[in-house]
């Protein structure tokens, strides 16, 4: 598992209406629900996108999705914000502080 420590992402609700340079900060698409998260928005972004802010982050990427299953049915429901399976690349947004 690798671990990147993260100050603040963006999750956005409208992901459709940005431009497509923007994807290229996309952190994570959710599985779970299609949720878009990314490490950086645009000010141009900001004016128009539905977003919120979370700050305090844990980025986990797993070899494999049995291994991020198994990691998020250990774990605190609390602290998992959410998990995807998209890409060849299993992983998981938690806060790194509750």
């Amino acid at each position: 598992m690798k671990k990147q420590k993260i100050k603040k992402i963006y999750f956005v609700e409208n992901s459709e209406d940005l431009a497509d340079d923007e994807m290229n900060n996309l952190l994570m698409c959710s599985t779970k629900n299609w949720n878009y998260y990314f490490s950086e928005l645009s000010q141009k972004a900001k004016k128009i996108a539905d977003f919120s802010e979370i700050n305090d982050v844990n980025l986990l990427e797993f070899s494999s999705s049995e291994e991020m299953l198994s990691y998020v049915d250990r774990k605190n429901p609390r602290i998992i914000i959410d998990w995807s399976l998209e890409h060849g690349k299993p992983m998981v947004l938690e806060f790194a502080k509750i």
